[in-house]
């Protein structure tokens, strides 16, 4: 019951994106990339954006199959898609702790994910690469003794595919290939150090692989230069936003102090709800931190780059919450 009151919720605070008949702010120009390729057009070529090119492919997606700027449809698959990271957070909640703190998880983040202005409720860069994120969380998390982990080459994948919808989700693969060296990580699970080195080889694998074959697709259209170019080294920093930030950041701890509170409990939290969860414990704070440095990487500061660390800021807090 308690699940579908939260989905009912979720909905119901994104109606306004369903009946909204126009873009909402970045989806204007990611839409018309992504209907050049729909007309057979290649990006970085035929229409120019600084993502990278899974955001643009997915978009072309939607469109392909609803139609050209079909705004109801993207906004549906942007509910679909806050849903599916909820359920990899509630995954992650279930598999640590119990059920119910699946589900507070999940709430925290349907409440906090649009944190700041309606324009977080876009299918923006953020929002897409959560999902992936979590649900590569998810599966690193799992509980698990066996010497070899092939579930962990997904993960890296699901890590890869969030770097190629937004730049800054690559960060979020470092804190889990830590965890997975983690002499806590090892002790949990009986495992050696051998081993280890294997489950965080696999993951590493998993990305690179993945990232291997999106070039050699990029190669193959002819665009694999300007991809590199326009999606990674032209993102020079001519000035960084000071007031922009220190105003936004002051909003953000505002708005999200619950979870900042439910955060810092975690820090110390060595023989409380934590107690057995170590690893787990350090590689969400980790991730915090990583996703902390992520939000403003590209200086210019906007409300949403901010949507990057509620995933971590609604686990931490989420078994006290329960």
């Amino acid at each position: 019951m308690m699940a579908l009151a939260i989905v009912m919720l979720t909905i119901a605070t994104r109606l306004p994106t369903l009946l909204q008949p126009a873009p909402i702010d970045d989806e204007a120009v990611y839409s018309v990339v992504a209907n050049e390729v729909v007309d057979g057009g290649r990006p970085y070529a035929d229409a120019v954006e600084r993502k990278p090119p899974l955001l643009f492919w997915t978009y072309a997606a939607v469109f392909e199959v609803a139609g050209k700027y079909n705004w109801l449809a993207l906004h549906a698959v942007g509910l679909l898609w806050v849903l599916g990271t909820m359920a990899g957070l509630y995954v992650i909640g279930r598999e640590m702790f119990d059920r119910q703190t699946g589900l507070v998880a999940a709430l925290l983040y349907s409440v906090f994910q649009p944190w700041g202005t309606w324009k977080d409720l876009a299918f923006n860069g953020e929002m897409l690469m959560n999902l992936p994120i979590v649900w590569a969380w998810a599966i690193g998390f799992k509980r698990s003794s066996a010497p070899l982990r092939p579930e962990l080459l997904l993960a890296g994948a699901l890590l890869c595919v969030g770097f190629l919808l937004k730049q800054p989700a690559a960060i979020a693969a470092v804190p889990l290939g830590l965890y997975l060296l983690l002499p806590s990580y090892r002790i949990s699970r009986g495992l050696t150090w051998k081993t280890a080195l294997v489950h965080a080889a696999a993951l590493t694998a998993g990305f690179f692989g993945s990232l291997s074959v999106v070039a050699l697709v990029l190669r193959e259209q002819g665009i694999l230069a300007d991809a590199f170019y326009w999606s990674v080294t032209n993102h020079s920093i001519p000035h960084i936003f000071w007031d922009r930030g220190v105003r936004f950041t002051l909003l953000f701890v505002g708005e999200c102090l619950p979870l900042l509170i439910g955060a810092a409990l975690a820090y110390p939290d060595r023989r409380g709800v934590w107690a057995e969860k170590q690893a787990e414990r350090t590689a969400l704070l980790c991730l915090l931190v990583a996703s902390a440095i992520g939000a403003p990487v590209g200086a210019l500061v906007y409300p949403h780059d901010y949507i990057q660390l509620i995933p971590p800021l609604a686990l931490l807090p989420a078994p006290f919450f329960t």
